[in-house]
């Protein structure tokens, strides 16, 4: 039987080394390219928010400071019921930016989905681009995403989410890696027509094409996972779905403060992944889950039954998993230029823990709370 274990954990670990290397040399091969464009489309952005008075300043100010035509976007807050002064915050910083369309509206219904139903109903403009109230971007995000939708003629546009750090500490920078790593695989994904997957928090489309996915909605009951649903939607209805590979185009948002914030986030994430359409979004997450499971299994097994086999079962797989993550993160790091790789070594044992212990509080139905709230899916 141990025999079986060994050459199992042997395989798997092969085929997420080749697996990792393939997604590394494919970002390599990726070529990416933002020409100039004449035309400036409008935009209407929504920003549905819901207490988060900390993040709403540094947001709206990284909306307005960008480099387009002021009349040709305007900026819509969907108030979803604050409780802790967001409102008048929202209010007091329009007020200090009149050369700016910026409204704030609130929604009558309960949760983000509603509250981005509401703004896409009273958008202005045809294009909509949807971001979250604790992102920021460069001066140059409006601006790339009007010339690359322009240049490529697409129907929706699914930008790049990074995570800063929010303190300079291995958990912090743990989640900044395993995060970025996520969008390359993505944008990879998305490029191929493998499966469709993307974050809501900066995502462009026409009004029309999310009223067509709303009329024919089979998961209204789950909590998250709108874009990830409206992505498999519009790829059904034959859309043109662009993943861009661009810098400028990158929204930044923060790190969560502490594992029981981090585990509460990817039991969210997490808790849609049964209604994926696409088999391959699950097959393809749970090569890294086993893998790490098996890592965990190898050095419980060589504590209790001490054997030169396992011991060398145990060294491959350890060393193929460095070699294997750090070539992924490294290429995507030359890219993007962040986070720092002071903390691998440290944020490989947290990405070790994290991968194996996950996948209980999902399987266990866990509720994971959101904005107050328990949820199941």
């Amino acid at each position: 039987m141990i025999w079986i274990f060994i050459y199992v954990s042997y395989l798997i670990l092969f085929m997420y080394a080749v697996t990792q290397l393939l997604w590394s040399v494919h970002w390599l091969l990726m070529r990416r390219s933002v020409p100039p464009v004449s035309e400036q489309k409008y935009y209407s952005v929504i920003i549905p928010y819901r207490n988060e008075i900390t993040h709403l300043a540094q947001c709206l100010e990284s909306l307005v400071n960008q480099e387009y035509n002021p009349n040709h976007f305007e900026l819509l807050f969907v108030d979803d019921h604050s409780t802790d002064g967001s409102t008048d915050l929202v209010n007091q910083l329009a007020f200090s930016h009149p050369h700016l369309n910026i409204r704030n509206i609130s929604s009558q219904l309960r949760g983000k989905k509603n509250a981005l139903n509401t703004g896409i109903e009273n958008a202005v403009y045809d294009h909509i681009i949807t971001t979250d109230a604790d992102t920021t971007r460069g001066e140059y995000w409006l601006r790339t995403c009007n010339n690359l939708l322009v240049e490529s003629n697409s129907d929706i546009l699914v930008g790049t989410v990074l995570l800063l750090p929010a303190r300079e500490n291995a958990f912090h920078y743990f989640q900044a890696l395993d995060y970025m790593g996520l969008s390359l695989i993505t944008t990879i994904a998305g490029r191929s027509g493998w499966f469709s997957n993307g974050s809501g928090a900066n995502l462009i489309f026409r009004k029309d094409i999310y009223t067509t996915y709303k009329a024919n909605e089979f998961n209204s009951n789950i909590t998250s996972g709108d874009d990830v649903f409206f992505l498999e939607s519009a790829r059904s209805q034959g859309r043109k779905i662009l993943y861009p590979k661009e810098n400028a185009h990158i929204v930044f948002s923060e790190t969560e403060p502490d594992w029981s914030s981090l585990i509460n986030q990817r039991l969210r994430w997490g808790a849609k992944s049964f209604s994926y359409r696409s088999i391959l979004i699950p097959m393809l997450w749970s090569l890294p889950v086993i893998s790490s499971m098996l890592i965990l299994l190898q050095i419980m097994l060589n504590i209790v039954f001490p054997d030169i086999n396992l011991l060398r079962l145990l060294l491959y797989s350890v060393t193929v998993k460095l070699v294997a993550d750090f070539c992924l993160l490294k290429v995507a790091h030359d890219y993007y230029k962040m986070p720092k790789f002071r903390f691998f070594l440290v944020a490989e044992l947290y990405h070790l823990i994290y991968l194996s212990t996950l996948p209980f509080y999902i399987l266990t139905g866990r509720k994971f709370s959101w904005k107050g709230q328990k949820h199941l899916k």
